[in-house]
């Protein structure tokens, strides 16, 4: 029987596929200053603070420090407790997203 493999981390973070692009999400949120309001980021924080896989300040699953992760447009929680906030003005009549170019 093969030993398991550790998932590689680099600075505390998971390094896998889906971690990849979550990353590549942030950086280009944060380049753009694509960001939540107020509101949203404190909705998000309440329900970090509130969850077992919080330890202040970083989520233990993915790795992320939460009081920057929340602020981001495009992030979501690794277990689905807050999701990807969708812009309004990101979405058309047919109710398609819409993409820039």
């Amino acid at each position: 029987m093969r030993p398991l493999k550790k998932t590689p981390r680099i600075a505390g973070v998971p390094i896998s596929k889906r971690a990849a692009i979550s990353l590549g999400r942030g950086v280009k949120d944060s380049l753009l200053n694509n960001k939540v309001d107020n509101t949203e980021r404190n909705r998000r924080l309440k329900i970090c603070h509130s969850c077992e896989h919080f330890s202040a300040p970083k989520c233990t699953l993915c790795g992320c420090f939460m009081n920057f992760k929340t602020t981001l447009a495009s992030s979501q929680c690794p277990v689905g407790k807050w999701l990807v906030s969708v812009s309004e003005l990101a979405i058309n009549n047919s109710g398609e997203s819409e993409t820039k170019e």
